[in-house]
Formats: structure tokens, sequence, C-alpha cells
């Protein structure tokens, strides 16, 4: 069955506006960007869903976005607090690029470490 003649070469607006979509689409989602958090969650119960995590009891997985310098202090923040349930302390390890989240696509990864001993004459804080 054919068009009829009024209407060929008409295209719908979901085609005429494509474009214009495609090419907003990442400014749309660069102002969604999520605040920096660990991937981990403990499973308290047998009928959770278990998600795939990037983090462990001993490794902090911190997924952010943007620039990993400027928010620094911020990724280690939250993996010093992830490594104190067990009296640690957060060493960087390494990051990953598009290893997380759409919103948080980074990961910064932290082993969880014993913290260093104070100097010799100093007393322990």
């Amino acid at each position: 069955m054919t068009s009829p003649p009024s209407e060929i070469g008409r295209s719908p607006l979901v085609f005429r506006f494509a474009p214009a979509l495609v090419l907003a689409l990442p400014l749309l989602a660069g102002g969604c960007a999520s605040e920096p958090f660990v991937d981990y969650v403990q499973i308290r119960e047998r009928s959770t869903v278990a998600l795939p995590m990037r983090g462990t009891a001993t490794i902090a997985a911190v997924c952010y976005s943007g620039n990993e310098a400027a928010q620094a202090k911020t990724l280690q923040a939250l993996a010093d607090a992830h490594c104190a349930k067990d009296n640690k302390k957060a060493r960087y390890h390494l990051t990953e690029r598009y290893g997380c989240t759409w919103l948080a696509p980074h990961v910064a990864f932290f082993t969880c470490v014993e913290p260093a001993p104070p100097p010799p004459g100093e007393a322990p804080s």
C-alpha cells in the first residue's frame, strides 16, 4: 500500500528532529552527574538480589564522574570511610575509566591497608 501523494517525501517528526536530539543528549546527561559513591553493599538477606559490585570488604571502589584530580580529597575520604570499618586506611591503587554507572562512569580503586605505625618517639593518635 502506498502513501497518499501529499505525504510522499515527508518524514515523521521523530526523524526530522533526530539529529538535534542526538546532539543534545550528551548535554542533557552531563547535567545529571551523580555524586561519588562507594560501589559496595553488604548482602544482608538471602532473598536480596545480588548485583555485581566493584568493591569488596578490603577494596574500596569509588565511582565518580568528571575530573579525578579535582575530586581527589572526596574520593579518598569515601575510601577511608569504607576501610575504617575494619580499622584500616585506604591506599590508592588504580583508576578504571568507564567501569561503573552511566552517571558516574569512572571508578577509583583503593586497597584497605593497616595504618602506618607512628614514628619512634611520637605518641599514637
